[in-house]
């Protein structure tokens, strides 16, 4: 999760350049993209492969061996997609790392992560006794991530975990074919469908209503990449999108001035933390973040060059406007697809939808309605591709999936 602090200053951003409406705390704390319980699993859409389930961690001591075991069992993965195991463990102690099981990669807050010990996982005790701490597994094929989680403790050795948790796409792996889920395509056509209704009735509206209106759309598309869009490089998705699509609206905002160029470049070493944090699922990710966060610095270094020693009052428009296109062609580059949109073009498609959007809420709050209509129509065009593009990757899912049995 965003850190308070850091998330009110994107937050902040977000308003300021009317990029994405504000996501609270409440909701990126629910954040589990498309989180069910592994008795519910996510539903496959037609032509598409079944999800899998994952039991709760079972523990059980082996004082022979002098330790602990974990293991978890999976059901209904497909022979030719049989998902990968990741165990983390968090300890309560120093002694507690568990040397004896090799393979260990260091994690995140003192956490040790293995990711070749399968749906069994072995904890040896420190000084003869049980470790203490939290154990965790994600168990991911492209499709499907599930999460199970077990608080080793003298009170709750042996016994079970919880229930896990599961979520539409893998957290480290590709996914070329990943159905687009239905809701996503529900909400994209509602929002499509709500901005020509509100086009076609702006006149006979109540300006104060029309601007709540207006408020909801942008709200909508905000909690549809929050809902459906699958995790990138082992963080939700709007943890990544949120700081690039803030710097990526700072470089397309009018009127860019040195000060707007230094802001854009502070944003963009936020964003470059940010992805930073999030490859450390495995090796592969950690070097494709790492080499996404360099580029993204020297972006930024780029644009404080154009701006260093000119004056206050100078345009930049046209440097940064380059600068603006090669942040985007750096997204489809260096970051995975979203449902068949290459991710830099995902991120200039919402800004634009959400910039004209909060352009028509502030003319219909200040009853220029003829100027909150013309807004409409502008938001209108990147909703219609973004739902457009929804639909055309599940077509394309389907025919795949079809034409493979």
């Amino acid at each position: 999760m965003i850190a308070p602090s850091c998330q009110k200053r994107i937050s902040s951003l977000l308003r300021r350049y009317a990029v994405i409406s504000v996501i609270g705390l409440g909701l990126l704390a629910a954040i589990a993209l498309l989180a069910v319980r592994a008795a519910s699993p996510p539903r496959a859409s037609a032509g598409t492969v079944s999800a899998f389930r994952l039991s709760p961690i079972e523990a059980a001591l082996d004082p022979a061996s002098k330790a602990t075991r974990f293991s978890v069992s999976v059901s209904g993965a497909p022979t030719d997609l049989q998902p990968s195991y990741n165990w983390t463990i968090r300890p309560d102690a120093a002694g507690c790392a568990n040397q004896r099981l090799f393979g260990a990669a260091d994690g995140a807050a003192g956490a040790y992560v293995w990711h070749d010990q399968g749906a069994t996982f072995v904890w040896y005790w420190s000084g003869g006794r049980p470790c203490t701490g939290t154990v965790s597994v994600v168990v991911e094929n492209e499709y499907q991530h599930c999460t199970a989680t077990f608080n080793a403790s003298a009170s709750t050795t042996p016994g079970h975990g919880p229930p896990a948790v599961c979520g539409l796409g893998g957290y480290t792996l590709p996914t070329g074919v990943l159905p687009v889920p239905a809701g996503l395509l529900r909400a994209y056509a509602g929002i499509g469908s709500e901005l020509e209704r509100l086009i076609r009735t702006a006149g006979r509206e109540n300006a104060r209503g029309l601007a709540v209106q207006v408020g909801a759309l942008g709200r909508e598309q905000q909690q549809a990449l929050a809902r459906f869009y699958p995790p990138v490089w082992g963080c939700p998705f709007v943890r990544l999108f949120e700081p690039l699509a803030a710097a990526a609206g700072s470089l397309a905002g009018a009127h860019l001035t040195p000060a707007a160029a230094r802001t854009a470049a502070d944003e963009l070493r936020a964003a470059a933390a940010g992805v930073s944090s999030c490859g450390r699922t495995s090796s592969a990710t950690r070097s494709a973040a790492t080499a996404l966060a360099a580029r993204l610095v020297a972006l930024a270094n780029s644009i404080d060059t154009a701006a260093r020693g000119v004056p206050s009052t100078t345009r930049l428009d046209a440097q940064l406007r380059g600068k603006a296109a090669a942040l985007t062609r750096l997204l489809n580059l260096r970051l995975p697809p979203a449902f068949g949109t290459p991710y830099g073009e995902l991120v200039q498609r919402v800004i634009a939808e959400s910039a004209a959007l909060a352009s028509a809420r502030s003319a219909a709050a200040a009853h220029r309605l003829s100027n909150a209509v013309a807004a409409l129509a502008r938001a209108s065009k990147p909703a219609g591709e973004l739902h457009r593009g929804a639909v055309k990757e599940q077509q394309r899912v389907v025919k795949i999936e079809n034409a493979n049995g």
